[in-house]
């Protein structure tokens, strides 16, 4: 197979055959779990819990570790997407309402850096002006 190239800080060359990424859709469901559920993002459900914050801090280290070939995953998708548009054209509208893997967890992360900064009890609002 040939091999995908794509710009990133180090110019990586990756042989499709030698390279599978890991799935992102775990990712997302452990992300986008609902408020209570007790899960490890679940802010809302678990800010009254000891040491939850330094927990979420090495659960984010681990998230990051889990996100770091980025780039890649943006090869991926694009290769996905150019592929299905060939396979079959869709319309503007139903392409628009699809979010990529990659845009679900952009999103999930802002909101989770959103509920941070509102439930965090060590972070007052005057911190912000």
């Amino acid at each position: 197979m040939s091999p995908i190239i794509y710009p990133c800080r180090s110019q990586l060359i990756i042989e499709q055959s030698q390279h599978t990424l890991p799935p992102l859709l775990p990712i997302i469901k452990l992300l986008s779990s609902p408020v209570g559920s007790g899960s490890l993002f679940d802010i809302t459900g678990n800010s009254d819990k000891a040491d939850y914050y330094d927990e979420l801090g090495c659960h984010v280290d681990i998230l990051n570790l889990a996100l770091n070939d980025v780039d890649a995953y943006v090869v991926e998708e694009k290769s996905k997407e150019e592929n299905l548009q060939v396979s079959r054209p869709s319309s503007p509208t139903k392409a628009k309402s699809q979010e990529t893997e990659l845009q679900q967890i952009k999103s999930f992360l802002q909101e989770l850096h959103g509920k941070i900064g509102t439930s965090n009890p060590f972070i007052r609002p005057s911190f912000f002006h």
